[in-house]
Parts: C-alpha cells; sequence; structure tokens
C-alpha cells in the first residue's frame, strides 16, 4: 500500500469524471484528470501520482495499449493502475490482469465500494507517514497512528542499505510496519531486487534481510523512496521493538504476526486448505500450518480475488454477478441473480490463475457435470454452465447458511443429538455420489454448509474423480485437504467412495470433539500420521460421546478401506439405531 493520495482519473464520459472527482476530492484525495493519452503522460511527470483509474478507452489510444505502455516505462511501471469501464462496454478483465491492472470494476458502482477498492491500493485519504512533513512520502507503508508518531524514534535510527555487504548507502528510515519498513537512497533497484539494511544502535550492529517491495520517484533529482519487505529474524524484531517501544525495547511484544502465532499449539495448526501434492516437487509437502495460512492469506490477495471482485456488476450471459461469497483452490463464488427467471444463484468462476491451463478448465467443466447428475436434496444443484467474455463459469443453486467449519468456529463442537442427525443426512446424500461412482475426495467442514432452515448441503466437487481413478504416472497430482484424507488418497493408490468414508469420518471427530483427530505442524507429518498413527478414540476425547458412537467413527476410519463398512448406507442405519436405543 503507498501512502500517496494522488489519483489520475481518466474517463471521457465529462459528467460521470466530474462527479466522480468531486466525490474523490471530498474524501481528501487529490485527483488529475485526463481523457487522452498525452494529457495523461503530463499528469503524471508533473504529479506524484499514486494510482491511476482509467476506463477502458482514452480518446486516442486503448486503455489495454495504455496499461503497457505505462508497464514498459521504468519510471513509472510501479503506479498502480485500475480499471472502471461502464457496463456496456466492460472488455476483457483477463487481458487487464495478464498486462498487470491492479482491480477492473464495473460502473454503475457503489460509491462506498470503489472508495474501498481505492483504499486497498493506496490508503485513505486521510492516512500519513512521518515522511509526508518532508520533502518525499515513503511508498507502501501501512503506519498505524502509534507507528507515524515516531517521528523522532525515525530520525533517531542510522540505517544503511546495500546490496552486497560491501558499499552500504546511508537511508534514512521514513516509515514501517510490522513486516517492511520505507528508507529514502540513492541506491537503486526493481522491484524483487534482494537489499540488506544496517541498523546501528548504541547495543550493536543489526542487520536485516529483504527484497524491495516498492519503489517510488517523487522528484528524480533526489533519492528514491523504497519500500522493502523484512524478513522476520531476531535481528528484525529487536529493530521493530525499537522502532515502536524506544524507551523500553526488551519488554515491548515482537511484531504483530510473531505475537500471533507465539502461543499456538500444534493442535491449533490446521492444514484445511485444499492443495495438490505431486511427486515432481510442484508443491512441497514440507510446509508448515503458519506458511499454508500465509499462503491462504496472500492467495485471498491475489490476482484471482481482484479478478473476482473485477466481475462484480457484470452480465454472464443471463446471470448478473452481485458479490463475492468465497475463493477457494479451483475458482470464486458469487452471489448472482438470474435474470430470466428471476431467482438468486451462486456462481463458481474458474481461477484467474488456471484458467488458462487446459487441465484445469477441463476439470471445471466435468466437475458442473458430475454435480449435475447428482439430484439430491442435500447436494447443491447446477443450473447451466457457459462462458462469456473468456471467463468459464456455471450457475448452481444459491446457498444462504454456514459451513459446518463456521458452526464448530463458532460453537467449537456440535451437540451430540443433532450432530448425529447431520451426520445420518449427509451419509445419505453420500449413498448417492457413491452409487453414481463419483468419488468426492475433498469431504470436510467446509464442504457441508446447513442453511437458514436446517437443511443439510454438499458443495464443491472440484476435485473430484470417477471411481477407480488412480495415479498413472510419477507426476499426478493428488488433490485433498490433508486433516482429512484418507491414507490410500495420501499414498496414490486407487480411489473408490471408502476413502470419503475416510474422510467423512474425519470431519464429524472434528465437529464432535472439537479438534482434528491426526495434526502436526507440517504438510508431511499429517499425512504420514493419517498413513500410520492410531486415532484416539473419540469418546477418550470427549467422555460425553458413547462409546458405540465412538467404534462408528473408528471403522469409518480404519486405515484399511476393506475394513470399513462397504456403503454410506450401513453407516446411515447403524447411527439411526444406535440413536434409538439412547433416546
Amino acid at each position: 500500500m503507498t501512502v500517496n493520495n494522488d489519483i489520475l482519473f481518466i474517463n471521457r464520459d465529462e459528467d460521470y469524471r466530474e462527479r466522480m472527482t468531486s466525490r474523490l476530492r471530498d474524501c481528501g484525495y487529490t485527483v488529475h484528470t485526463a481523457t487522452e493519452m498525452r494529457a495523461a503522460l503530463s499528469a503524471l511527470s508533473e504529479n506524484a501520482v499514486g494510482l491511476i483509474v482509467c476506463d477502458k478507452e482514452l480518446e486516442d489510444i486503448g486503455g489495454y495499449d495504455f496499461l503497457s505502455f505505462i508497464k514498459k516505462d521504468p519510471l513509472r511501471e510501479n503506479i498502480p493502475m485500475m480499471f472502471l469501464v461502464p457496463l456496456n462496454n466492460q472488455g476483457r478483465p483477463f487481458k487487464a490482469f495478464e498486462l498487470g491492472a491492479v482491480d477492473y470494476l464495473v460502473y454503475p458502482l457503489n460509491f462506498e465500494a470503489l472508495i474501498g477498492r481505492i483504499e486497498e491500493v493506496i490508503g485513505p485519504a486521510s492516512e500519513k507517514t512521518t515522511s509526508e512533513s518532508s520533502d518525499s512520502a515513503s511508498p507502501a507503508v501501512e503506519a498505524s497512528a502509534h507507528e507515524t508518531s515516531q517521528t523522532d524514534t525515525l530520525s533517531a535510527l542510522n540505517a544503511e542499505v546495500s546490496r552486497d555487504g560491501i558499499i552500504w548507502m546511508p537511508s534514512p528510515v521514513k516509515g514501517f510496519t510490522s513486516d517492511s519498513i520505507a528508507v529514502q537512497t540513492s541506491l537503486f533497484g526493481k522491484k524483487g531486487v534482494s537489499l540488506m539494511i544496517r541498523f546501528k544502535r548504541p547495543e550493536g550492529i543489526f542487520v536485516v534481510n529483504g527484497r524491495i517491495n516498492d519503489i517510488s520517484f517523487l522528484d528524480f533529482q533526489k533519492p528514491a523512496d523504497i519500500d522493502i519487505a523484512v524478513e522476520k529474524n531476531d535481528n528484525w524484531r529487536l529493530v521493530y521493538r525499537f522502532l515502536t517501544h524506544p524507551g523500553d525495547a526488551k519488554a515491548c511484544p515482537p511484531p504483530a504476526e510473531e505475537a500471533m502465532t507465539a502461543d499456538k499449539t500444534p493442535d491449533a495448526v490446521e492444514f484445511e486448505a485444499t492443495i495438490a501434492l505431486t511427486d515432481d516437487g510442484e508443491e512441497s509437502c514440507d510446509i508448515s500450518g503458519e506458511e499454508l495460512q500465509r499462503k491462504a492469506a496472500r492467495k485471498r490477495q491475489s490476482y484471482d480475488v481482484r479478478f473476482y471482485n473485477s466481475i462484480i456488476g457484470k452480465q454472464l450471459d443471463n446471470y448478473r454477478a452481485i458479490s463475492l461469497i468465497a475463493a477457494g483452490s479451483m475458482g470464486g463464488v458469487l452471489q448472482g441473480w438470474d435474470v430470466a427467471l428471476e431467482r438468486e444463484v451462486a456462481l463458481k468462476i474458474i481461477s484467474f490463475e488456471l484458467s488458462s491451463k487446459e487441465e484445469f478448465r477441463e476439470m471445471f467443466i466435468k466437475e458442473a457435470r458430475v454435480v449435475s447428475k447428482l439430484n439430491h436434496p442435500n447436494i447443491a444443484q447446477i443450473y447451466n454452465i457457459g462462458s462469456s467474455n473468456d471467463i468459464l463459469y456455471y450457475a448452481m443453486e444459491y446457498i444462504d447458511g454456514l459451513t459446518l467449519k463456521e458452526i464448530i468456529q463458532k460453537y467449537r463442537k456440535l451437540k451430540f443429538p443433532k450432530g448425529l442427525t447431520l451426520l445420518i443426512t449427509v451419509c445419505k446424500a453420500m449413498e448417492l455420489v457413491y452409487q453414481n461412482s463419483i468419488v468426492h475426495r475433498d469431504i470436510k467442514p467446509a464442504n457441508i454448509m446447513i442453511t437458514g432452515k436446517g437443511v443439510t448441503k454438499i458443495v464443491d466437487f472440484g476435485v473430484a474423480h470417477t471411481k477407480g481413478f488412480g495415479r498413472s504416472n510419477g507426476t499426478q497430482k493428488l488433490m485433498g485437504t490433508p486433516l482429512y484424507m484418507s491414507p490410500e488418497q495420501i499414498a496414490g493408490l486407487t480411489l473408490d467412495h471408502r476413502s470419503d468414508m475416510y474422510s467423512l469420518g474425519a470431519t464429524f471427530y472434528h465437529a464432535f470433539s472439537g479438534g482434528a483427530p491426526l495434526n502436526a505442524k507440517e504438510v508431511s507429518k499429517v499425512m504420514n500420521l493419517h498413513l500410520n498413527a492410531t486415532v484416539p478414540p473419540l469418546c477418550e476425547r470427549d467422555a460425553n460421546i458413547p462409546s458405540e458412537f465412538s467404534k462408528i467413527i473408528e471403522k469409518m476410519m480404519a486405515k484399511d478401506p476393506n475394513h470399513r463398512y462397504q456403503s454410506f448406507k450401513e453407516i446411515a442405519n447403524e447411527i439411526t439405531q444406535l440413536r434409538s436405543r439412547l433416546k
């Protein structure tokens, strides 16, 4: 995020341009306007612009061509550019993101929504850093009021920057966050270049490694402002403590992320994201729970999410996209409106990252075809599949409710009687999946939903396969969620419905106990536990769970598929009988 509040607003519609620039100025932003390329370049040369908001067409050049020109200009390539295009001339957001746009919006658009997007990129107009009282503002710094009030502390911090550790350039500190620091330096470099920052303190010299996150030339006769993403080692923690608590460095807390994870126990590290595992090293199993969470956080801020947001307000055939519900491994889900039948729908959009890969496009289409065969009240229904402006999507039943994961997070665990009813319902729906020779491969709390009316729905067949799927070569991907994957799924063996049965057992073990049956701090260790470790009986985790039910879960999670139940109907019948006996 940058702290430069200047916006270059490019739009040929005079009424709309004047109306929007007036409102942006009321919010505290400095706004420059243009309708053609020459005026836009002049504004960029004369002003320190922090964001370009551009229409799809200028008077003399296309918006995409203008973006391409900006990204090839080394002096302006780091200025973020956002498209704001009219509903009747929407264009192709895919191309915009491929060229480097940070966002793609369609108007008419709620002004508060536009401001929210702008604040994501350059911050609110009221956001200031300690550098704004100097000749140049620091780039990409999210400084809190506590941080920005420490002008004296920053001026007292002697910092130097080097590429090779031999030549060090004095670099005044202009701002900081828990994971970055902004300096003013004559040492130039492109985004991603590695740098070392050396801090000289009475206690000693501290060297912190980092990479250039953003660079800004506000006056080309003066040093550049560079934002550096730092490596969070002990040296950085000590420097950060001095910055935040200069009078009490020993007693101050670690950076925000360190404090958040410091008290985590192994049981608190849960691998609930669907991942792809392959033998060719594409996705390493030696990854910590914290790193998986960071990857998920980065994913939420990736081009995928910006792409999904860019679709809001667009119409895909008969469906109008209204709002983003969630972003997953294969795609995003948006709330939509069927303009022909006048009903709410959910629109699943293939991931921007995966859309260019034929393998995943085929998988996405196959998911729609698989689910369309499953006509059951407890399985989300597919209405239509289509492609509009190169956006591959399918429309499905809109489910207004909570996932089992969200219920667990809210209440910690399920009440036993209601949990039994829920499990019976899911088993009956999974029996239909089994009868259609389909293996879901990603049964987990996040993929079981309960509507506001109490109706259960199984969702997300994004990695489903037909019965008998197995590894055909050394690079075949195995997809699933580590906390709930069956041993044969981890081993890459042929899968059938009993793999889903294991995952369902692990899911409800979690739901009834409040914790995953097997957990560790690394993906490889979690999977090794599923392959070799004995699952503690559920009744030992919670003494209120009857031992008879604990044995049912234990049988569902048997290591050998032949030792599990052979159908979901069998599980549902046994739980129904148990429930009758317990009444």
